[in-house]
């Protein structure tokens, strides 16, 4: 009797006690979580190789020397100019010439001291180099009396390259000129005989 009212005690107790829900690993609702983004650093922005400009060096050539037949025994005109990297100096002759025998014209590099023809004058010549020109054959003057040139005597150009002419010598057929030159230059001389012009052109920087 005893031990049917003990079981019968289990019974009721384990009827009214409340059921312990089993506990079960929630599923898993994380998220991945991706890095903050770093904040990016800029490129170093590739610095430009600097342009390279055009050679712009200057050849210098050797003063030349110069030996032809002139276009005609009269020099009656020379005339300086200037130009974007060349001066120019050009002799221009007339038609004719009195003088017996082949008028020549000589071009050769000038040493200082420079002096006036056959008085011996010192004679000043600006510039750091000098050519020095000499016509043979010229008329001086015409069958009148009159001088044959008609052109400045002593120009000074103060051009990038020519600086000056001068003429040093005018007597018994003969002409000569000193021309100063500054800087690097390039000289070539051109003899046109249609046009009847000898002109020095100056090449520079």
């Amino acid at each position: 009797m005893r031990t049917s009212l003990l079981l019968l005690v289990l019974v009721v107790v384990a009827a009214c006690s409340p059921a312990v829900p089993s506990l079960s690993a929630a599923p898993s609702t994380a998220v991945a979580l991706s890095p903050s983004p770093t904040p990016e650093t800029a490129a170093p922005s590739a610095t430009p190789s600097p342009s390279v400009a055009p050679s712009t060096a200057f050849a210098a050539c050797d003063l030349p020397t110069w030996h032809k037949t002139l276009p005609s025994g009269r020099l009656v005109d020379v005339q300086a100019t200037g130009g974007s990297g060349l001066d120019t100096l050009t002799f221009q002759f007339a038609p004719g010439g009195d003088n017996p025998g082949t008028p020549t014209g000589d071009i050769t590099i000038a040493k200082p001291p420079f002096t006036a023809g056959s008085s011996g004058q010192p004679l000043t010549v600006e510039g750091d180099q000098v050519l020095q020109v000499r016509f043979d054959k010229m008329d001086i003057v015409d069958a009148a009396g009159k001088d044959v040139y008609a052109g400045e005597r002593n120009i000074k150009a103060q051009l990038p390259a020519l600086r000056q002419a001068v003429e040093y010598d005018e007597f018994e057929a003969v002409v000569g000129w000193y021309v100063g030159l500054a800087g690097p230059t390039c000289v070539s001389i051109a003899s046109d005989p249609a046009g009847r012009t000898v002109t020095l052109r100056i090449a520079h920087p």
